[in-house]
């Protein structure tokens, strides 16, 4: 079974809002775990070559041509 970024991220961000639930997280504190569970189940796809890690490479080498 192959996992990519669009299985990963609705999975980060529904275990943040488990813990969120669990612990009885105000409003605030829900969107920032669900965020922060969204972006760290992204993580594995950064060191791959799919489409995530091509996207933040493009930038990154936008951003160092522009500094250049």
């Amino acid at each position: 079974m192959k996992v990519n970024g669009t299985a990963h991220a609705p999975i980060g961000a529904g275990v943040g809002l488990a813990a969120a639930f669990l612990t009885e997280a105000s409003t605030v504190e829900t969107a920032g775990l669900t965020a922060t569970g969204l972006i760290s189940a992204l993580a594995p796809d950064l060191d791959t070559h799919g489409k995530l890690a091509n996207r933040v490479n493009f930038v990154n080498g936008l951003i160092k041509s522009s500094l250049i």
